[in-house]
């Protein structure tokens, strides 16, 4: 049997486990913040914000997110919605590129933790797939290769910029 491996994922699962996350929204957090860099925010547009997952399922696993604390699409301005499928389209294109991505998944778990999310404050998933990844929980012969945030975040960078 092969594992699949994402040990920055345990972090995540302890610090919830022992009620230790920061309290509040952790994108207002990042979108009130002078620290980009260290925060992997990747783009800030003039309603929203692009930024790798601190806890990713995979290499290049980006979050797109309005600025206004908003929970439901309804929410949103006309302008805003725009500039997320923008911003979207964006990320498809670039994690293709950046992790060399066969597949994306795109979505958005709404209402918080009864939707199988961890944040109240809309916002988009994009995350690579390849063949053979199927699920992200230990499966026979599949191996993943993962990168550090680090690394991923320089080349998301790379291909933004393009």
């Amino acid at each position: 049997m092969r594992l699949l491996f994402a040990p920055w994922r345990m972090e995540f699962i302890r610090l919830k486990k022992e009620g230790k996350l920061p309290r509040g929204c952790f994108i207002c957090k990042i979108r009130d913040e002078d620290k980009d860099r260290e925060n992997f925010v990747v783009y800030r547009g003039k309603h929203a914000l692009v930024f790798l997952n601190r806890y990713p399922y995979a290499p290049g696993h980006l979050l797109i997110a309005p600025y206004r604390h908003v929970v439901w699409p309804e929410e949103l301005s006309p302008e805003e919605r725009k500039e997320l499928m923008d911003l979207t389209a964006k990320a498809v294109e670039v994690v293709k590129k950046a992790v060399d991505a066969k597949g994306v998944n795109v979505g958005m778990n709404l209402g918080g933790e009864a939707a199988g999310g961890s944040c109240l404050h809309l916002h988009i998933h994009v995350l690579p797939r390849w063949s053979g990844d199927i699920g992200f929980t230990v499966l026979s012969d599949t191996l993943v290769i993962v990168q550090a945030l680090e690394e991923t975040y320089k080349e998301i960078k790379k291909y933004w910029g393009e």
